[in-house]
Protein backbone atom coordinates (compact mmCIF):
# COMPACT_ATOMS: atom_id res chain seq x y z
CA UNK A 1 0.00 0.00 0.00
CA UNK A 2 0.68 3.76 -0.47
CA UNK A 3 0.13 5.36 2.71
CA UNK A 4 -0.59 8.68 0.93
CA UNK A 5 -3.65 10.77 1.85
CA UNK A 6 -4.00 13.68 -0.59
CA UNK A 7 -6.57 16.16 -0.90
CA UNK A 8 -7.64 18.87 -3.52
CA UNK A 9 -5.91 16.65 -6.17
CA UNK A 10 -5.06 18.71 -9.17
CA UNK A 11 -3.05 17.25 -12.48
CA UNK A 12 -2.21 18.72 -15.88
CA UNK A 13 -0.34 18.36 -19.27
CA UNK A 14 -0.40 20.06 -22.39
CA UNK A 15 1.00 18.76 -25.73
CA UNK A 16 2.57 21.25 -28.07
CA UNK A 17 3.78 20.14 -31.63
CA UNK A 18 6.36 22.44 -33.68
CA UNK A 19 6.82 21.04 -38.22
CA UNK A 20 9.84 23.02 -37.70
CA UNK A 21 12.16 24.83 -40.31
CA UNK A 22 12.51 24.73 -44.39
CA UNK A 23 14.60 22.60 -46.63
CA UNK A 24 16.09 24.33 -50.04
CA UNK A 25 17.59 22.01 -52.81
CA UNK A 26 19.66 22.97 -56.00
CA UNK A 27 20.84 20.39 -58.43
CA UNK A 28 22.37 20.70 -61.51
CA UNK A 29 20.71 18.07 -63.65
CA UNK A 30 22.20 17.64 -67.26
CA UNK A 31 19.54 15.72 -69.61
CA UNK A 32 20.13 13.04 -72.35
CA UNK A 33 17.79 12.76 -75.28
CA UNK A 34 17.08 9.11 -75.97
CA UNK A 35 14.80 10.46 -79.36
CA UNK A 36 15.50 13.40 -81.05
CA UNK A 37 12.49 13.18 -83.27
CA UNK A 38 8.83 12.27 -83.62
CA UNK A 39 5.98 13.27 -81.69
CA UNK A 40 6.70 11.40 -78.27
CA UNK A 41 10.90 12.19 -77.41
CA UNK A 42 11.99 10.43 -74.08
CA UNK A 43 14.85 11.49 -72.33
CA UNK A 44 17.21 10.85 -68.98
CA UNK A 45 18.51 13.03 -66.36
CA UNK A 46 21.33 12.92 -64.21
CA UNK A 47 23.31 15.42 -61.93
CA UNK A 48 24.33 16.39 -58.53
CA UNK A 49 24.03 19.39 -56.14
CA UNK A 50 22.69 19.93 -52.19
CA UNK A 51 20.60 20.54 -49.76
CA UNK A 52 20.19 22.67 -46.69
CA UNK A 53 18.27 22.36 -43.87
CA UNK A 54 17.45 25.96 -42.47
CA UNK A 55 15.73 26.69 -38.85
CA UNK A 56 14.44 23.60 -36.36
CA UNK A 57 13.71 20.29 -37.12
CA UNK A 58 10.09 18.67 -35.58
CA UNK A 59 9.88 19.17 -32.01
CA UNK A 60 7.33 18.20 -29.39
CA UNK A 61 7.36 19.89 -26.38
CA UNK A 62 5.19 17.91 -23.35
CA UNK A 63 4.74 19.76 -20.50
CA UNK A 64 2.76 17.39 -17.20
CA UNK A 65 2.69 18.24 -13.29
CA UNK A 66 0.60 17.45 -10.40
CA UNK A 67 -0.20 19.30 -6.75
CA UNK A 68 -2.21 18.08 -3.69
CA UNK A 69 -2.32 18.59 0.00
CA UNK A 70 -1.07 15.44 1.87
CA UNK A 71 -3.21 15.22 4.86
CA UNK A 72 -4.92 18.50 4.09
CA UNK A 73 -1.77 20.55 5.74
CA UNK A 74 1.57 19.80 3.37
CA UNK A 75 1.25 21.52 0.11
CA UNK A 76 3.42 18.80 -2.98
CA UNK A 77 3.15 21.14 -6.66
CA UNK A 78 5.63 18.80 -9.05
CA UNK A 79 6.15 19.82 -12.91
CA UNK A 80 8.35 18.33 -15.44
CA UNK A 81 8.63 19.69 -19.12
CA UNK A 82 10.62 17.39 -22.50
CA UNK A 83 11.18 18.51 -25.26
CA UNK A 84 11.99 16.14 -28.46
CA UNK A 85 13.39 17.97 -31.18
CA UNK A 86 14.86 15.59 -34.32
CA UNK A 87 17.38 16.91 -36.30
CA UNK A 88 19.34 16.30 -39.65
CA UNK A 89 22.45 17.38 -41.49
CA UNK A 90 22.63 20.80 -42.02
CA UNK A 91 24.01 20.34 -45.46
CA UNK A 92 23.67 17.09 -47.76
CA UNK A 93 25.09 16.70 -51.25
CA UNK A 94 22.77 14.92 -53.12
CA UNK A 95 22.81 12.69 -56.87
CA UNK A 96 20.02 13.38 -59.38
CA UNK A 97 18.47 10.58 -61.18
CA UNK A 98 16.08 10.70 -63.48
CA UNK A 99 13.93 11.03 -66.79
CA UNK A 100 10.97 11.95 -68.61
CA UNK A 101 9.19 12.17 -71.84
CA UNK A 102 8.29 15.07 -74.37
CA UNK A 103 4.77 15.30 -76.02
CA UNK A 104 4.82 17.42 -78.64
CA UNK A 105 1.25 19.56 -79.76
CA UNK A 106 2.88 21.04 -82.34
CA UNK A 107 6.87 22.20 -83.76
CA UNK A 108 7.13 24.91 -80.46
CA UNK A 109 5.09 23.58 -77.98
CA UNK A 110 3.96 20.56 -76.00
CA UNK A 111 3.71 18.78 -72.48
CA UNK A 112 6.20 17.36 -70.11
CA UNK A 113 5.92 14.41 -67.59
CA UNK A 114 9.24 14.54 -65.64
CA UNK A 115 10.12 12.07 -62.32
CA UNK A 116 13.59 12.30 -60.59
CA UNK A 117 14.93 10.69 -57.23
CA UNK A 118 17.74 13.17 -55.14
CA UNK A 119 19.91 10.16 -53.48
CA UNK A 120 22.25 11.34 -50.35
CA UNK A 121 23.60 10.62 -47.38
CA UNK A 122 22.49 12.13 -44.25
CA UNK A 123 22.63 11.19 -39.77
CA UNK A 124 18.99 11.93 -38.05
CA UNK A 125 18.85 12.09 -34.78
CA UNK A 126 16.18 12.54 -31.55
CA UNK A 127 17.45 15.05 -28.87
CA UNK A 128 15.39 14.96 -25.59
CA UNK A 129 15.58 18.32 -23.23
CA UNK A 130 13.97 17.91 -19.75
CA UNK A 131 13.18 20.22 -16.56
CA UNK A 132 11.93 18.45 -13.61
CA UNK A 133 10.43 21.44 -11.10
CA UNK A 134 9.83 21.08 -7.20
CA UNK A 135 7.86 24.47 -5.81
CA UNK A 136 8.92 24.70 -2.58
CA UNK A 137 5.99 24.57 -0.10
CA UNK A 138 4.73 25.55 3.23
CA UNK A 139 5.31 23.65 5.84
CA UNK A 140 7.84 22.10 4.43
CA UNK A 141 8.01 17.87 4.38
CA UNK A 142 8.96 14.90 2.40
CA UNK A 143 7.14 11.25 2.48
CA UNK A 144 7.84 8.02 0.79
CA UNK A 145 5.97 5.06 -0.05
CA UNK A 146 6.53 1.51 1.20
CA UNK A 147 6.61 -0.06 -2.53
CA UNK A 148 9.45 -1.18 -4.22
CA UNK A 149 10.81 0.79 -6.14
CA UNK A 150 9.77 4.03 -3.51
CA UNK A 151 7.92 7.28 -4.70
CA UNK A 152 8.82 9.91 -3.30
CA UNK A 153 7.40 13.52 -2.61
CA UNK A 154 8.99 16.87 -1.25
CA UNK A 155 8.07 20.58 -1.44
CA UNK A 156 11.70 21.10 -0.25
CA UNK A 157 13.41 23.43 -2.08
CA UNK A 158 16.80 21.68 -3.87
CA UNK A 159 19.33 20.33 -2.84
CA UNK A 160 16.83 18.13 -1.19
CA UNK A 161 18.47 15.70 2.17
CA UNK A 162 17.15 12.37 1.42
CA UNK A 163 15.01 10.91 -0.14
CA UNK A 164 14.90 13.90 -2.78
CA UNK A 165 11.47 13.76 -4.92
CA UNK A 166 11.29 11.19 -7.72
CA UNK A 167 10.76 13.68 -10.09
CA UNK A 168 13.74 16.01 -8.86
CA UNK A 169 16.98 15.38 -10.47
CA UNK A 170 19.14 17.43 -12.97
CA UNK A 171 18.03 18.90 -15.95
CA UNK A 172 18.90 17.26 -19.33
CA UNK A 173 20.22 18.79 -22.27
CA UNK A 174 20.45 17.62 -25.60
CA UNK A 175 20.32 13.46 -24.67
CA UNK A 176 20.51 11.53 -27.67
CA UNK A 177 18.20 9.04 -27.46
CA UNK A 178 18.19 7.77 -31.18
CA UNK A 179 20.32 8.22 -33.80
CA UNK A 180 20.67 6.51 -37.57
CA UNK A 181 22.75 7.18 -40.64
CA UNK A 182 22.31 5.75 -44.17
CA UNK A 183 20.74 7.11 -47.52
CA UNK A 184 18.27 9.83 -47.77
CA UNK A 185 15.75 9.29 -50.89
CA UNK A 186 13.28 11.91 -52.17
CA UNK A 187 11.12 11.89 -54.78
CA UNK A 188 9.45 14.32 -57.29
CA UNK A 189 7.28 14.62 -60.56
CA UNK A 190 5.99 16.98 -62.17
CA UNK A 191 3.92 17.90 -65.67
CA UNK A 192 3.84 20.91 -67.67
CA UNK A 193 3.18 22.45 -70.56
CA UNK A 194 6.51 23.97 -72.44
CA UNK A 195 6.89 26.61 -75.23
CA UNK A 196 9.71 27.16 -77.25
CA UNK A 197 10.46 31.34 -78.51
Amino acid sequence: PILFVGANPSATSSLQVDDGGSEITATGPVRFELLTRGRFTPYVTGGAGVTRLSGNGPMATVDGGYSFLFFGVFPFDEHDTVVLTQTFDELVFIGVLGGGINIAINARSGIRADARVHIGSTTDRVEMDATPRVTPGSPIFQVASVTTPSLSFSNIAPPNPFPPSSLSGPAITDFTTFEASGARSQFLWSVGYYFRF
